[in-house]
């Protein structure tokens, strides 16, 4: 994961992550639990939705989550034979949030963030 991401940003840029994770599971959840199920695709389709919006929200695997999500509403889009700009707008969140990362609220930060390790030098007393 530290190879996709150069940092975990924490902070105001820490948070705005946060809030688009947030903003884009709960809406993935929302569809998830609203629309009708009639068929085993839509059952497969609502299950990717409900678990890549649930992994949003706690931000763990967050690229593959968001990734899903966007191709899951780009086949969505392609099935019904239309986007409308509700839709896009979706799908450009999800692509940046797979492009950007968690940020450092999330469980892939302190999964797979960069960690301080202090070397202490030789000939030195540790407690001074």
């Amino acid at each position: 994961m530290q190879r996709i991401f150069s940092t975990f940003p924490n902070s105001w840029p820490g948070l705005g992550l946060l809030l688009l994770r947030l903003a884009t599971g709960l809406y993935l959840l929302k569809d998830a639990v609203q629309l009708p199920i009639d068929t085993v695709p839509d059952w497969t389709l609502h299950g990717i939705g409900l678990v890549s919006g649930i992994l949003l929200i706690i931000g763990l695997w967050t690229p593959a989550a968001a990734l899903a999500h966007s191709v899951l509403l780009i086949y969505q889009a392609l099935a019904v034979g239309g986007i409308d700009p509700d839709q896009v707008m979706r799908i450009v969140v999800g692509m940046a949030v797979a492009m950007l990362g968690p940020g450092s609220f999330s469980i892939d930060s302190r999964l797979f963030g960069r960690k301080r390790i202090d070397i202490p030098l030789p000939g030195r007393d540790q407690n001074s």
